[in-house]
């Protein structure tokens, strides 16, 4: 029986406790006060997982607790000449079962609709991967471009993943995250001298935390 159903028992009670439901209440509270200490390397008194929790556990992880999340976009955006745009992305329920593969969120939170992910509750050891996949098609390649990941509060804490004149790249970048809460967006730049605006094909965006 459930500890919190036990102790409701006796506390309706009448007469005093039986020895043995005494003992079995001390038995689980001592389980429980094991259970807790455990815990508290892993988690403050406010449930959040430790920042340095890698330190605080000395065995193996049964689940590795790494926050990540991807978002991807199936249909075309259109870039403007020479602005960093921020690309948005598609909703899981408007990607086809293949697309959905490459969109998920697990411990973290995204916003498709702004092309966010939201680093919450993390200190600044916090190191995070982002990749990011831009690929354009036919006469929409601009002869010049480039992608970066860049913090939403400031857009001079830019980090460039790549620039290219192809058609495809992948790029990837280790960021150490500088405070407890931010997001990021990934911004891609249309540098085709004197071609206007391009239709950016495909894009996929991924976060994973490190440490």
């Amino acid at each position: 029986m459930p500890l919190g159903t036990d102790l409701s028992k006796l506390l309706r009670k009448d007469e005093p406790a039986t020895v043995q439901e005494a003992e079995a209440i001390r038995l689980q509270l001592n389980q429980l006060q094991s259970q807790v200490s455990a815990l508290s390397g892993l988690v403050d008194a406010q449930g959040n997982l430790h920042p340095n929790v890698f330190s605080h556990k000395a065995s193996t992880f049964s689940i590795l607790p790494g926050e990540s999340a991807s978002m991807y976009r199936s249909i075309t955006q259109t870039i403007p000449y020479n602005t960093y745009t921020t690309v948005t992305f598609e909703v899981d329920a408007d990607l086809t079962a293949a697309e959905k593969r490459l969109s998920w969120a697990h411990g973290m939170r995204r916003d498709t609709s702004t092309g966010e992910f939201f680093l919450e509750g993390i200190s600044e050891d916090a190191l995070c991967e982002f990749t990011a996949m831009v690929y354009w098609i036919g006469a929409e390649i601009p002869n010049n471009w480039a992608a970066r990941v860049i913090e939403t509060d400031t857009a001079s804490l830019a980090h460039i993943i790549f620039t290219d004149t192809g058609f495809f790249e992948i790029g990837t970048a280790m960021l150490r995250a500088r405070k407890a809460a931010t997001s990021w967006k990934l911004q891609v730049l249309n540098a085709d001298t004197g071609a206007g605006a391009k239709d950016l094909y495909t894009a996929w965006f991924q976060i994973k935390r490190i440490r």
